[in-house]
């Protein structure tokens, strides 16, 4: 397909690492390796994490990110398991802090959180390396010896309009890429993603950076 941009991405030149979010950890993966979403029950309701004492349990649907940069912008890439042309969705909420005006004993944290968009994304030609050592085939299949990671090429974002400026950044579609997309986190100390697998997409994770 065609090379599409959607808005022009910002500027600035990016000094993080890829980094994999907070997963569920499992008894039995190797080396203390996370296990990927896996989740096909329907995504939870946008305002589920309005109001939060602390970030909702890590699961099969649900990763987390923290201690982001809040003047940052985050790319993220997507991956999952499955054919060429499989699909998954995911939600992302932005998470901020609350502050008390005043001291009380037992104060907890507490944070509101923004639900931002909701992605479609489809599955390429352009592979996992059956080598790595952080995307692992373990995580990929732990009960498997091969299966194959394939990176995400095609994203169809649907974003809350309402916000100034609209969460989405940019994107790109790019055939057999990993595309990348970018969100504008800024005042957000944190996110929320969960994920649905559709067609046969077995495990789905992503990778975020700051830019």
């Amino acid at each position: 397909m065609p090379r599409s941009m959607l808005t022009v991405a910002p500027g600035g030149s990016n000094q993080y690492a890829w980094k994999l979010p907070n997963l569920l950890t499992t008894t039995g993966q190797p080396n203390g390796e996370p296990t990927l979403l896996t989740n096909t029950s329907a995504l939870g309701a946008v305002g589920l994490y309005a109001h939060l004492i602390g970030f909702p349990a890590l699961s099969t649907a649900v990763a987390h990110i923290h201690a982001v940069d809040p003047t940052n912008s985050i790319m993220f890439r997507w991956f999952g398991t499955g054919a060429d042309n499989d699909t998954f969705t995911a939600r992302l909420w932005g998470v901020r802090d609350m502050e008390a005006s005043f001291s009380v004993a037992g104060l907890k944290k507490e944070q509101m959180g923004d639900h931002l968009l909701d992605l479609t994304l489809t599955l390429s030609g352009a592979l996992v390396n059956v080598s790595s050592t952080i995307i692992t085939q373990t995580m990929l299949a732990p009960s498997s010896a091969t299966v194959i990671g394939r990176w995400a090429d095609t994203i169809a974002a649907t974003s809350d309009d309402s916000l100034d400026p609209p969460a989405m950044r940019s994107f790109s579609n790019d055939a057999n890429s990993a595309v990348v997309c970018i969100i504008d986190s800024v005042g957000y100390s944190g996110f929320i993603v969960q994920c649905q697998a559709a067609g046969t997409t077995a495990r789905m994770g992503f990778l975020y950076a700051e830019v």
